[in-house]
C-alpha cells in the first residue's frame, strides 16, 4: 500500500474550505495518527490508511447549511459505503441521516460532527481505532485535515501541459453541460410521448417498492392521471409524459419508518431530487428535505416528507403543486408508482409513446459506426407497416439485466464484487449471473445516439476503459455517474449484430472483447473494430433482463 506521509509541505495543502475542492475525491487525515481514514473490506473504519481507494472519499454535499459549517456525506471510493455514526460509534452506512456530517473549521483542521447530534463526532486513538463518538473534546483525536486527492498525488502541482489538459477538460465539461441543458430545454418544447392511465396500465402499479425490477419509475398523480415531471427551470408539475423529465431513480434510505420505506426520487433529466422546503414542492440536492415516506393506500401511495409527515406531495387538477401542509387523503395527494421498464415495454398499450419529437435525427443503417437500434419507446413505425419487435437479446435502457457472451453461457462479471478498480472477466452461468449483482447492469442513455453509460446494479460505479479508448485497455469499474457522463472512455455505443450487439467506445472504433475466447476467466479488454466484432462471437453480447 502506498504510504501517506504528513510532511509540513503536504500539510500546507490542506483545504481551508470545501469550496476549494477541485477534484472528485478527498483524503481525510487524522491529526492524531497523521494517516487517512480508511474503510476496510469488512466495513470497519480506522485511521491508518494510505493512498489507495479504501482511503479516498467522494464528497456528497447536502442542500442546506448548518450554522457550524457545510453538511456533507463522505462516500468511500472502494466500498461505496458512507462514513456514519450509529449508536454512538463510527461505522458505515447507506447514505441516510446517520451519514450526514457538519464540517466545522478549526484553523487548518476540521471537526466532523454528526448533523442530527453535533455532540457526536468522528475521532481516533493513536493506534488508529475509533473513539466512542460522544466522548471527544477539541483535541487532536477529533481533528482532521482534508486534502484534494489530486493535489496530494501530485503535490508539486501540474505541469504546463497538465494545466492545458485540465483547462481543455474543464472547457469540454462546460460545453457538455450547456449541451445537456439545451437538450433538456428542447425536450420541453418537443411533442412528448403521452402517458395514458388506462385500467390496463393502472393494474401495473407497484404494490410495493420491493416489486421494482428496474432502476427508474414514473410517479403518476391520481388527480391528473399524468406523471410528475421536473422542468429544466426546476419547476415541478403533474403534466408529464414518457420522457426523461418524468423518470425518477429510486434511492432507498438505510432506515425504515413505521408508515413505510424512506426513499429519495432523483430526476433522470436534471439530476435533482424531489423536495419539500418551506411547505412547497420544489427540487433539492438529496438532503433531508428530499427524503419521503412511501405510505401504501390500497393501489396508490402517499408521499410524505420524512422529517414532517404532515407535509406531503400533491397536485391540483391543472397539474400545479398544492401547498404541502394542506392536503388530506383525497386524489390530489395520491399517486401510482410504475416500473418505467415495464411501462416502456408495452408499445401496443401505449400507442402515444411513438409520437415523434421535433428535429429527431434519422441515423441511416448504412453507417456502421452509428447504427439505429429499434426500441419499444423510441421506434417510429410507418403508419401502414407494423412496428418490428425489438430483438430479445438487445439492450433495454433503464432495465436491469446481464451481459451474456453470444456463443457461451458466460457473463460479464466483476471478480471480487462491485468495487472501484475491479476488472471484468467472463464468469458464471445464467443462474449465477441472475443472483449476483456484480454480473448485473443497467444501461443509462446519454445525449449521443444509441450511446450509454453502463452502471453495475448494486453500486454507483460504471464500466470504464482504463487508460483511455485504446487497444488492449482493460474494462474496470470506475467513477460515478457524473464521471461517466464526462469521460468518453466510460461511454459505449451499442452496435446491433443480428440477434446480438457489440459495445464500441464512443470516440474510437474499438470494442469490448473477451480476450482469448469465450472461456471462464477470460478478461474483457478493448480489442478490434466493429468489423472484427462481426466475425468474433467473443466480441458480441446478449442482454438478458433479470
Amino acid at each position: 500500500m502506498a504510504e501517506f506521509v504528513l510532511t509540513p509541505q503536504i500539510k500546507a495543502l490542506a483545504l481551508r474550505s470545501l469550496g476549494e475542492l477541485r477534484g472528485e475525491t478527498v483524503f481525510i487525515v487524522s491529526a492524531e495518527t497523521s494517516k487517512p481514514i480508511k474503510v476496510n473490506p469488512n466495513g470497519s473504519v480506522t485511521a491508518n490508511g494510505g493512498l489507495g481507494p479504501h482511503a479516498r472519499f467522494r464528497v456528497r454535499r447536502g442542500d442546506r447549511p448548518h450554522r457550524l459549517g457545510p453538511v456533507v456525506r463522505f462516500e468511500n471510493v472502494a466500498t461505496g459505503k458512507f462514513l456514519a455514526i450509529k449508536g454512538g460509534h463510527l461505522t458505515v452506512g447507506g447514505g441516510g441521516e446517520h451519514c450526514e456530517f457538519i464540517v466545522q473549521m478549526a484553523q487548518m483542521a476540521v471537526f466532523l460532527k454528526k448533523h442530527n447530534n453535533p455532540n457526536a463526532r468522528v475521532g481516533f486513538n493513536p493506534n488508529g481505532q475509533p473513539v466512542p463518538a460522544n466522548t471527544l473534546g477539541d483535541g487532536s483525536r477529533g481533528r482532521f485535515f482534508i486534502f484534494d486527492c489530486d493535489q496530494v498525488v501530485q503535490p508539486r502541482g501540474p505541469s504546463a501541459a497538465q494545466q492545458q489538459q485540465r483547462a481543455a477538460a474543464a472547457a469540454q465539461q462546460r460545453a457538455q453541460q450547456q449541451a445537456q441543458q439545451a437538450t433538456a430545454r428542447a425536450m420541453a418544447q418537443q411533442t412528448q410521448a403521452e402517458f395514458v392511465l388506462t385500467p390496463q396500465i393502472k393494474a401495473l402499479a407497484l404494490r410495493s417498492l420491493r416489486d421494482l425490477k428496474g432502476e427508474t419509475v414514473y410517479i403518476v398523480s391520481a388527480e391528473t392521471s399524468k406523471p410528475i415531471m421536473m422542468m429544466p427551470n426546476g419547476n415541478v408539475n403533474a403534466n408529464g409524459g414518457l420522457n426523461p423529465m418524468s423518470l425518477f431513480r429510486v434511492l432507498r434510505g438505510d432506515r425504515p419508518h413505521r408508515l413505510g420505506p424512506v426513499v429519495r426520487f432523483q430526476n433522470f433529466a436534471t439530476g435533482q431530487f424531489l423536495a419539500i422546503k418551506n411547505g412547497q414542492l420544489t427540487q433539492g440536492g438529496g438532503g433531508e428535505h428530499c427524503e419521503f415516506i412511501v405510505e401504501m393506500a390500497q393501489m396508490a401511495v402517499f408521499l410524505k416528507k420524512h422529517n414532517n409527515p404532515n407535509a406531503r406531495i400533491g397536485f391540483n387538477p391543472n397539474g400545479q403543486p398544492v401547498p404541502a401542509n394542506t392536503l388530506g387523503d383525497g386524489s390530489r395527494g395520491r399517486f401510482f408508482i410504475f416500473d418505467a421498464a415495464q411501462v416502456q415495454a408495452l408499445p401496443r398499450a401505449l400507442p402515444q409513446a411513438h409520437a415523434v419529437p421535433a428535429h429527431q435525427p434519422h441515423i441511416p443503417q448504412a453507417h456502421a459506426h452509428q447504427p439505429h437500434i429499434p426500441q419499444a419507446h423510441a421506434h417510429h413505425p410507418h403508419p401502414h407497416h407494423p412496428a418490428p419487435a425489438q430483438h430479445p437479446g438487445h439492450v433495454r435502457p433503464h432495465q436491469r439485466g446481464v451481459l451474456q457472451l453470444s456463443n457461451a453461457d458466460l457473463h460479464l462479471h466483476f471478480q471480487g464484487g462491485s468495487r472501484e478498480g475491479h476488472r471484468a472477466i467472463a464468469h458464471g452461468h445464467r443462474q449465477h449471473a441472475a443472483t449476483h449483482p456484480a454480473s448485473q447492469f443497467v444501461f443509462l442513455p446519454t445525449k449521443f445516439p444509441n450511446t450509454f453509460i453502463i452502471k453495475v446494479a448494486n453500486a454507483n460505479l460504471f464500466l470504464h476503459a482504463q487508460g483511455g479508448s485504446r487497444e488492449g485497455a482493460p474494462i474496470i469499474l470506475h467513477g460515478d455517474e457524473h464521471y461517466a457522463r464526462t469521460h468518453d472512455n466510460s461511454q459505449f455505443h451499442v452496435v446491433p449484430l443480428g440477434r446480438a450487439f457489440a459495445l464500441r467506445t464512443r470516440t474510437v472504433d474499438v470494442c469490448i472483447h473477451a480476450f482469448g475466447g469465450s472461456k471462464p476467466g477470460a478478461e474483457f479488454k478493448l480489442h478490434g473494430s466493429v468489423a472484427y466484432a462481426r466475425d468474433h462471437p467473443n466480441s458480441q453480447f446478449l442482454f438478458v433482463p433479470v
